[in-house]
């Protein structure tokens, strides 16, 4: 993930913003929340969190109860 954001950062003009979505099982990653490690990627890549929206997933909600819209703004 950490190259995806590196090429994001790359091809994203100033000030533009990209979106993530992550959902994070914290029962497969062993209670490791997917949204920091790459909140810290993109911001070692030169994007800056903007926004983070977290939206309720219905259904599945025994592995997972939300995702995560991470909006990265380029610096």
């Amino acid at each position: 993930m950490s190259a995806v954001l590196v090429e994001m950062a790359q091809v994203l003009k100033p000030r533009k913003y990209c979106c993530v979505i992550v959902g994070s099982n914290e029962i497969q990653t062993g209670g490791v929340r997917l949204e920091h490690r790459i909140t810290e990627d993109a911001e070692k890549s030169g994007l800056r969190l903007a926004k983070t929206i977290v939206k309720p997933i219905e259904g599945i909600q025994n592995s997972m109860t939300h995702e995560d819209v991470l909006v990265f703004q380029k610096g």
